[in-house]
């Protein structure tokens, strides 16, 4: 009796989310507000986001990709966060890329006859960008509290490739597939943070909003210390997507705690 080949167990969540773009057709930076002057101020936050994956397809169970698994198969990543401010209004921009492959090969029987030996490899690419563009205004100040409103956008785009190729007797048979989906939503939300003591404070973000998808929406969480031109921050971030019905996946979200270093001058 023949046998069937089964793509690597380890491949499964990657293959799943390269078959739903292929079968289709925040900010973290959260160093403290600054008081002061109408003095133009510009921080630089790059962190580092231990982040996992979450995907609900329309078909098949939910896919969870760890951030253990993300780090073996991380080809490339930057992520960092910029802002300009100027009295109570804050311009920021926060920035997420990441390059991720794997490959595996196993062994199956060509049903023709007896059976024909033979073996294959697979190899899932995926590349994903998160951006978000946001401008906020500081409309509550005290010592210990500040708040802002914040309007602005959220950009996904996932780039899935799959390589399939089987070698046998007969010869080699190979196939590439490859897709891409991109959503653009806007958001509003609020920020801001409470002093707990002269260096010390908690800074928080929460938006939500719509467009190419059904609703999307971010809550981050972190414990600050201010330095004389350095905060350092460690926190806690998810963003999560349900996306509008007829598409091939139901909802998306990445998740998990991260730490930075923003810089002022």
């Amino acid at each position: 009796m023949a046998m069937q080949f089964y793509p690597p167990t380890s491949l499964l969540p990657y293959a799943l989310l390269a078959a739903i773009l292929l079968t289709s057709s925040s900010s973290a930076a959260l160093a403290a507000d600054v008081k002061g002057p109408d003095d133009w101020r510009f921080d630089v936050m790059p962190y580092g986001w231990a982040a996992g994956i979450g995907a609900d397809p329309q078909r098949g169970g939910a896919a969870w990709i760890g951030f253990d698994r993300i780090l073996d198969d991380l080809d490339m990543a930057f992520m960092g966060a910029f802002a300009a401010s100027k009295g109570k209004w804050r311009f920021d921009a926060d920035i997420i890329y990441m390059k991720l492959s794997e490959k595996d090969s196993g062994a199956l029987t060509v049903p023709l006859g007896p059976g024909i030996p033979a073996s294959a490899s697979v190899r899932v690419d995926l590349k994903a960008w998160i951006l978000n563009p946001n401008v906020r205004y500081r409309f509550y100040e005290t010592d210990k509290l500040e708040l802002s409103a914040l309007a602005g956008a959220r950009y996904l785009s996932i780039e899935g490739g799959m390589n399939l190729a089987v070698v046998s007797p007969l010869g080699r048979i190979a196939g590439d597939l490859a897709g891409t989906k991109r959503w653009w939503d806007g958001v509003i939300g609020i920020s801001g943070h409470y002093n707990l003591t002269k260096g010390w404070y908690v800074p928080f973000l929460f938006d939500m909003g719509t467009g190419d998808s059904q609703f999307t929406w971010q809550a981050v969480a972190a414990v600050g210390y201010r330095f004389e031109r350095v905060d350092a921050v460690v926190g806690y971030r998810h963003i999560a997507w349900d996306f509008k019905g007829g598409g091939a996946l139901n909802a998306l979200f990445v998740t998990g705690p991260y730490v930075g270093l923003a810089f002022s001058f």
